[in-house]
Formats: structure tokens, C-alpha cells, sequence
């Protein structure tokens, strides 16, 4: 298989990140990761900032919060 390049990678860096790649993308992105290291890089830091969000975004949104959410978009499908 062909290293699909370190601008490909970038562009689908994000996806990657999130397992929201075809089969086949994934395998580019990770052969190129493999002998890439400043790629490489850049897909850790990637990794921890999304463990960072995940850990600070735990807490349950208030029920009030959710109502007017909910709310915002139902009006905003409407028009």
C-alpha cells in the first residue's frame, strides 16, 4: 500500500482520530503515521486533546440547559 502523504493525512487527521475513516483511508493514515514521526506527532497530541475534552465534558447537562436546547431547535425547524 502507497503513504498517502502528510497532507492527505492531515486533512483526515480528525476523522482518523475518531474512527469516522473507511477501512481503507484508516490503513493510509496509519502506514504514514508509522514512519512519520512529526505526523505522528501531531496524532498524539490529537489523541490527548480529545481524552482532555472527553474527561471535562463528563458531567450531565442540566435539565434546564437541555429543555431550552431542545426548545431552540424545534423553533429553528420550524421556520
Amino acid at each position: 500500500m502507497a503513504d498517502c502523504g502528510c497532507d492527505k493525512a492531515r486533512v483526515v487527521m480528525e476523522d482518523y482520530l475518531h474512527g469516522e475513516t473507511d477501512e481503507h483511508t484508516g490503513n493510509d493514515v496509519a502506514e504514514h503515521l508509522a514512519c512519520c514521526p512529526p505526523c505522528e506527532d501531531e496524532w498524539r497530541v490529537g489523541q490527548q486533546l480529545s481524552k482532555a475534552v472527553q474527561r471535562a465534558c463528563c458531567e450531565e447537562a442540566p435539565a434546564d440547559l437541555k429543555t431550552h436546547i431542545l426548545q431552540s431547535l424545534t423553533s429553528t425547524d420550524n421556520r
